[in-house]
């Protein structure tokens, strides 16, 4: 009687840890942004409306990589839409293991809802599952980027940056990795960002 007991309490113990595996997890890194340190892209500056520079202002730029995809999450001062004459673009620019460069764009044009692209040294590349999302509870914009469409890289350095064009043509940018600076390319952090 004590054996079967015995051997009760372990199937139980053993089914209970099958129920409680913690899930494979994505490894995951921040870069926090300074807050209020949007730029003029335009020749003259040009510094946009409060509102306007809300609108562009990145606070920080997170990167996951595992469970089959990439995620890069903008954390903003303002989602909030302007209407019409207004083109904002979220894009975030990765390199893979074997040195190919990759940029996923999130884009809004007015008042219409977000669209996606990932192009690949410049060229579009037509990706199954690539997704953009808007998440204005959280001031949030997510890229979800597909590990299939990129290559199956082991890891990836990364960075990101918004351009917003305003209803009055004034140009607006946030680089997340420079502060009050926007380059020609987004800067790139130099941890690798793993597959887990």
């Amino acid at each position: 009687m004590r054996a079967l007991r015995t051997l009760a309490v372990a199937t139980i113990t053993a089914a209970t840890l099958g129920l409680t595996a913690v899930p494979a997890h994505a490894d995951t890194q921040t870069k926090k942004d300074a807050s209020g340190d949007v730029v003029g892209l335009e020749d003259g500056g040009g510094n946009g409306t409060a509102a306007d520079r809300r609108r562009t202002d990145v606070l920080s730029l997170t990167g996951e990589h595992g469970d089959g995809r990439l995620r890069f999450t903008f954390t903003m001062a303002d989602t909030s839409q302007a209407r019409g004459g207004s083109f904002l673009s979220a894009q975030a620019r990765f390199v893979t293991t074997d040195g190919s460069e990759y940029y996923a764009s999130l884009e809004r044009v007015g008042g219409g809802d977000a669209t996606t692209a990932l192009r690949r040294e410049g060229q579009p590349v037509t990706c199954r599952g690539l997704a953009g999302r808007v998440v204005s509870a959280k001031d949030r914009y997510v890229l979800v980027v597909p590990r299939s469409c990129v290559g199956n890289p082991d890891s990836v350095r990364f960075g990101g940056v918004v351009n917003y064009l305003t209803p009055s043509s004034t140009i607006l940018g946030d680089d997340a990795r420079r502060d009050g600076r926007v380059g020609d390319r987004p800067r790139l952090g130099t941890a690798r960002l793993a597959n887990n």
